[in-house]
């Protein structure tokens, strides 16, 4: 979720940031976010009227402090009684004055973090009780099983817009729905942006190899990975001088740098603060290993061809294959490093107008009423939104945050 940093997640924020800048500039906007602290700098001046808290969050926290088992019930219970948690009392009523909630996208509500499906019953509960125009957009939702499934299927049938990135988020909704869902399927959010917003070509002559392989959240053996690497860079027959690990999330994705210049210390190395501040250094010329999903998009996005490793399946392949469907053309390997998809030429750059126009569609059914009109009122006076892991507010636009 925006602020922990993790690229992916402050990416998606930034790109609905972006957009509300350049057709809402006047509205008040809020991140809800688990991470405010981190997250103010790290986004400041991406939208004039730009305040971060963490309402909701509190909220979710609160529960397991009690030890409540059921989080989503008690955070629509401190909403519809805002003196459960007389503590956010302020917070939970710039959320209920909201516009619009938009609950931004990302892989962070499934069942890996599963107190974050929570949020889906806040959104449901905003939409039947308050005025505001609700929305989801970009959820990636695997893993979901069943039950889980028809709890997010019965929250969102209120919602005004419910966009999932991948075609297995949606069947699953689609397969417990009781009744229609609002549901679209307009791929990950960072398609808002323009691939200049996103890339640093100049950074990218810098190197041939860009090595994104993570620490966390794995089901492969750290020597098997370290070994596939190095071999893989040894097969394309690339010097260690022309090889950069680049971070998505710092730390993490640092452990691959300190174990390849073990044996090659000329490897470099790109930080995250790097890439957030310049882009991603992508270019055609490249060839790139991936573990991490918005690393795959966005260097394809610039042509790159390269290697996506799924380290946990029930997490990363509906990642991976989203993005090969969209035209990566990279070849996919499971978690025992065997290839579970060939490479194929790549269309992905071909096919971003056309992805870019969907996803704009979608931000245009959310926010439609609020954008630009003869019309309508002083936007002070009528925008009260609240986007999910990033917008709300009275008079305001609020956005909630998550993660990757």
């Amino acid at each position: 979720m925006a602020g922990n940093p993790n690229l992916g997640d402050e990416l998606i924020v930034a790109a609905w940031l972006d957009y509300l800048a350049e057709h809402l500039p006047d509205a008040d906007v809020w991140l809800d976010t688990p991470f405010p602290g981190p997250a103010a700098p790290l986004l400041a001046g991406r939208h004039p009227r730009l305040r971060v808290t963490d309402t909701l969050f509190r909220l979710r926290d609160r529960a397991a402090e009690e030890g409540v088992a059921d989080v989503g019930q008690f955070i629509v219970d401190c909403l519809a009684d805002p003196g459960i948690t007389p503590w956010w009392t302020a917070g939970i009523d710039l959320l209920k004055g909201a516009d619009v909630v938009h609950l931004v996208g990302g892989g962070y509500a499934n069942e890996v973090w599963p107190q974050n499906l929570a949020l889906f019953d806040a959104l449901g509960w905003l939409a039947r009780h308050t005025r505001a125009r609700v929305g989801v957009t970009g959820i990636g939702l695997l893993p979901l099983g069943d039950a889980a499934a028809a709890r997010v299927a019965r929250a969102a049938e209120p919602l005004t817009v419910l966009d999932v990135r991948d075609r297995g988020s949606a069947d699953a909704l689609a397969r417990h729905a009781e009744r229609a869902l609002p549901l679209r399927m307009t791929g990950d959010d960072v398609l808002l942006q323009p691939p200049a917003a996103l890339l640093d070509p100049q950074g990218a002559q810098a190197f041939d190899v860009g090595v994104v392989v993570q620490h966390d959240l794995r089901e492969v053996d750290w020597p098997d990975l370290v070994a596939f690497v190095r071999e893989q860079i040894a097969a394309w027959e690339v010097a260690p001088e022309r090889v950069a690990v680049v971070e998505a999330i710092p730390r993490l994705d640092a452990f691959i740098y300190d174990s390849l210049r073990e044996e090659w210390p000329g490897v470099q190395i790109v930080s995250f603060q790097q890439v957030w501040q310049r882009g991603l250094p992508a270019a055609p010329h490249q060839r790139w290993i991936s573990t991490r999903y918005h690393p795959h998009l966005i260097a394809a996005m610039a042509g790159a061809t390269g290697v996506a490793i799924s380290v946990r399946p029930d997490y990363y392949d509906a990642k991976h294959r989203l993005v090969r469907a969209a035209g990566s053309g990279w070849s996919l390997r499971n978690n025992a490093l065997e290839e579970i998809g060939a490479a194929e030429p790549a269309e992905l750059p071909h096919k971003l107008p056309r992805l870019r126009a969907a996803k704009a569609a979608t931000a245009r059914l959310l926010y439609g009423p609020l954008l630009a009109g003869p019309e309508r009122r002083p936007l002070r006076q009528r925008v009260r939104a609240l986007a999910g892991r990033a917008l709300s507010g009275t008079d305001r636009l609020r956005a909630l945050s998550r993660r990757r």
